[in-house]
């Protein structure tokens, strides 16, 4: 029987099954290091837009506490103007107050009354006189009653002479008042700075 040397064909057998295997691993290698490098691609790319999305937003963000700040100070000086429109109002309301309330308090004395003293503090009024007699008292609250610049007189004290003929020494408490005819007179929210400030003016 002849003898076959199969040493040869199982070394080309081995040797190709190495190859192989080296081709195999170089390729797993290769779809590796591709995967790696899309991976890190892909990641590199959504952090650069995230990137961009954030200085977006903090762009965004800075713009709106700048006008946050202009509307701040828009709304300190439309608070201030408004506080200055009042002011001016109270002091075109004030205005003839005193003067009225002098005239008042004079056109009402009736005779044989005499005023000593006038306190004010705010819109309350604090008289002190002297009368000849009660019913004189009584006729100057009335006509104090009357006026569309005085209110509410209330008498605190009459103190009765010694005799009839002795002057009598009262205080009464009463307040001023604004006819509403002359509170019209002036708008200030009829006027051109306040319509300019609420952007009315054309």
């Amino acid at each position: 029987m002849a003898k076959i040397n199969l040493l040869p064909w199982r070394e080309e057998a081995k040797r190709q099954q190495v190859q192989r295997f080296g081709a195999q691993i170089g390729a797993g290698v290769a779809v590796t290091v591709l995967a790696c490098v899309f991976y890190q691609t892909q990641i590199n790319a959504d952090l650069n837009h995230q990137k961009a999305r954030n200085n977006y937003l903090n762009s965004e963000i800075t713009k709106l506490q700048s006008e946050l700040t202009e509307i701040s100070a828009l709304e300190s000086t439309k608070t201030q103007l408004l506080d200055r429109m009042e002011i001016i109002q109270n002091l075109q309301t004030q205005r003839p107050q005193i003067v009225h309330m002098f005239q008042e308090l004079a056109m009402s004395l009736p005779e044989g009354l005499y005023l000593q003293n006038l306190r004010q503090n705010g819109q309350a009024l604090h008289v002190v006189g002297q009368a000849e007699s009660n019913g004189g008292v009584s006729e100057f609250m009335r006509k104090l009653d009357s006026s569309e610049w005085l209110d509410q007189p209330a008498v605190q004290v009459i103190e009765t002479g010694k005799d009839d003929n002795s002057l009598r020494k009262f205080e009464l408490n009463l307040k001023q008042s604004t006819p509403s005819v002359v509170e019209e007179e002036f708008d200030p929210m009829a006027t051109e700075e306040y319509q300019q400030l609420l952007g009315l003016e054309g």
